[in-house]
């Protein structure tokens, strides 16, 4: 750092230099009065990673990061500077060089983290930005200046670190049923359930909790085909019940007060839903719904509707990472015994919805029976649309599966599954509002544990900094 009278060195010598150019011109200029900060970027940054060496010893090796790809926000409002999207774990912030550029060539000057000395700023001199910092952009004359807060933010996580949070343990209630299917509505867990003598029961508890569960009674009379049936879908769950006068669908935002949609005999059971559409299963093949509910059509497959799945059914979504108008649909579950698989059946679809868009048919994945990554076939495998792909949990298996390419190839996860779960051959398996997997295992146990990689949280946190910052602009925009 420079002396801190080097800016008001520099400040007056400019000055000087503008009243002596008058004397000798006899030309009157008019030097800027405003001033800001207009642009903040930083350079490479040192990151200490710590490993384990292949004796198991701890060891710490360095990497460069590159500090541009991480975009800081300037609010001339507040006056504040920081990058919403923090720098990975282990980046050192003590010493960083930065980039910063004023309006008009305003001189910049940084202020002392233990006093009030101002320095002036070098693109070649490091920064301390452990902590944060207050940097000035003076005007040109000298007369004024705007003083903003810089604050560099670091994850202190680890983003693909997991861990599961236990949660209920050695629930009665829960370890009466004998099948049981969960959805996430409106930041709560409802679990849909049939006991020993096959009777519904569905019991909820909030996303932030886990621990209690309480039964919730509907106003209605549902069959006990509700459980199989039970989908989310835009802040509703949906399912089918036996009527008297045939099936019904019916939709409900918290479990007790339900509505009719209509009666809906063509179908035989609901699939799920992607971010617009409902989708169900129907004697012939598969239907769509693009009217929540009340209108249904029939789906292009290009196999034998034999093929589809008959129970367990699973259907996600992921976005398309270039077009926000594409998803990409994953339908499966557990075959008919008829059909002779020997792994569960995978559908796959690419959903578009722009205007003017080719409708896509459902395409049957088929596996060899060599293919070591193939769907594993048996009871319970049941997937949800998680980090750009899919994530699946197998009652056979040690760990999660996971998917990066569509559904088609399952490979085990590096997240083993929590301790108690031991390959539980009934559970229910589904993610909530804030990126988090719950394991509600019934099988005789009535327990529910929850997980997620730290870099789902960080997500979540990014999507509210950008949601906020765009609406700071749009009221900017409009006030214009």
């Amino acid at each position: 750092m420079r002396n801190k009278l080097q800016v008001f060195i520099l400040l007056i010598s400019m000055a000087w230099i503008a009243s002596s150019c008058l004397d000798d011109n006899e030309y009157e200029y008019e030097y800027p009065n405003d001033t800001a900060i207009t642009a903040f970027s930083l350079g490479t940054v040192d990151r200490y990673v710590h490993t384990l060496s292949s004796k198991g010893e701890d060891s710490v090796y360095t990497e460069d990061v590159d500090g541009s790809e991480y975009n800081f926000y300037i609010d001339q409002v507040k006056k504040t500077i920081y990058n919403p999207d923090s720098l990975p774990k282990g980046c050192d912030a003590t010493r960083i060089l930065a980039t910063i550029s004023s309006k008009n060539s305003g001189v910049i000057g940084i202020k002392d983290t233990k006093s009030d000395s101002i320095a002036a700023y070098s693109s070649s001199d490091s920064i301390d930005f452990s902590v944060p910092r207050e940097i000035r952009a003076y005007n040109v004359i000298g007369t004024a200046y705007s003083a903003y807060t810089v604050t560099v933010n670091v994850h202190k996580e680890d983003p693909d670190s997991f861990g599961w949070h236990t949660l209920a343990q050695n629930n009665a209630e829960l370890a009466a049923l004998a099948q049981a299917k969960a959805v996430n509505v409106n930041e709560r867990i409802y679990l849909f359930g049939i006991d020993a003598t096959n009777n519904l029961h569905i019991y909820a508890t909030n996303i932030t909790d886990g621990v209690e569960w309480e039964e919730v009674t509907p106003d209605v009379s549902l069959s006990p085909n509700a459980c199989q049936n039970a989908i989310s879908f835009d802040g509703y769950i949906y399912t089918l019940t036996n009527g008297m006068t045939g099936t019904n669908l019916m939709r409900s935002a918290d479990a007790k007060t339900w509505e009719t949609v209509k009666e809906a005999t063509e179908l035989t059971c609901l699939a799920g839903a992607s971010s617009r559409y409902l989708y169900a299963l129907t004697p012939t093949g598969i239907s769509v719904s693009k009217d929540e509910g009340l209108t249904w059509e029939a789906e292009q497959i290009d196999t034998d509707p034999a093929f589809l799945p008959s129970a367990e059914i699973s259907l996600a979504y992921t976005e398309n990472l270039v077009n926000k108008e594409t998803e990409h649909l994953l339908l499966m579950g557990r075959p008919d015994a008829s059909a002779g698989q020997e792994s569960s059946t995978v559908w796959t679809k690419v959903q578009e919805y722009a205007e003017g868009s080719e409708t896509q048919p459902w395409s049957y994945v088929v596996y060899d029976q060599a293919d070591q990554f193939k769907a594993p076939y048996g009871r319970q495998f049941l997937a949800t649309a998680y980090r750009d792909g899919f994530e699946a949990l197998h009652c056979d298996s040690d760990s999660l599966l996971v998917s990066m390419d569509k559904g088609i190839t399952w490979r085990k996860d590096s997240v083993g599954l929590p301790t108690g779960f031991n390959g539980a051959r009934n559970f229910a398996f589904v993610k909530d509002e804030q990126n988090y997997l719950w394991i509600i295992n019934i099988d005789g146990v009535g327990s529910a544990w929850k997980g997620r990689h730290n870099s789902e949280g960080w997500i979540k946190d990014r999507l509210r900094e950008l949601i906020a910052i765009h609406y700071i602009l749009y009221i900017r925009c409009r006030h214009a």
